[in-house]
């Protein structure tokens, strides 16, 4: 066993956000339109990743998968963040093994792959204290694991860390299918927003556009995490209104 963290009363919230009907209508629309944001190439495994911390990405990864699940797709969570995990406690989920001891050839993934509480959703979650995640996120093994994982779910969701603090997204994006870079409305800075796209753009990622989240235009409502409604649009990352959102922020 890995052992409980500590922090499970600080990440419950989040568990109710993903659940509430607003997040499930953000998450079902953002499905949508990954399902149909490429016809050259299949979209199946999904890199979530942001500027910087505290921008919600973990909550829009359990989201999304949470999403799939409902509308009958197979899919598996991966806790990608090697250096920061939270998915663990959110959902109750303490395996004996992780994504560390697969790729060493330590355990195989029917003894650490878990299934969870939510419809079709299942969940890989990694060691604590992994010293090397940099060359885990770059290794042939976690290339031919995604592979793998291909060829049993439906769709694979990586929640990685953020692009400004370490390159982990930025290698796992390159073997991905698509990433989806989350940008909060009123604490994204705009130079750190633009320098994350250039530099998943420049590793070789297919960024799929930005979740925007926090939105208190778009309705005319207030959004926000606890307490409050929330609300994800995907949209371009250069697009217009991304741009409007960043501006206050140089």
């Amino acid at each position: 066993m890995f052992g409980k963290s500590k922090k499970v009363k600080n990440l419950r919230p989040m568990l109710e956000v993903c659940q509430s009907d607003a997040m499930r209508n953000a998450a079902g629309s953002l499905l949508a339109n990954i399902e149909y944001s490429s016809v050259d190439r299949k979209i199946q495994a999904v890199v979530v990743t942001s500027a910087a911390p505290n921008e919600g990405k973990s909550t829009i990864s359990l989201s999304l998968a949470m999403a799939m699940g409902t509308k009958g797709k197979k899919c598996l969570l991966v806790e990608t963040d090697l250096r920061r995990r939270s998915l663990c406690a959110v959902l109750k989920a303490h395996p004996r093994h992780g994504l560390h001891a697969v790729l060493r050839g330590d355990a195989k993934l029917a003894e650490t792959v878990v299934e969870t509480e939510f419809k079709n959703l299942f969940f890989l979650d990694a060691e604590p204290g992994i010293p090397n995640p940099e060359e885990i996120l770059s290794s042939l093994r976690f290339a031919e694991l995604l592979d793998a994982l291909r060829k049993e779910y439906d769709f694979i969701i990586l929640d990685t860390t953020p692009v400004g603090a370490f390159p982990d997204a930025l290698l796992a994006s390159r073997v991905a299918d698509g990433t989806i870079m989350v940008i909060r409305e009123g604490s994204t800075d705009k130079r750190a927003a633009m320098l994350a796209v250039d530099q998943l753009r420049n590793s070789g990622a297919h960024l799929l556009g930005t979740a925007v989240n926090f939105q208190t235009k778009a309705s005319g409502g207030s959004y926000g995490y606890y307490g409050y409604y929330y609300e994800e649009k995907q949209v371009p990352a250069d697009s217009p209104e991304v741009q409007e959102i960043l501006d206050g922020k140089e």
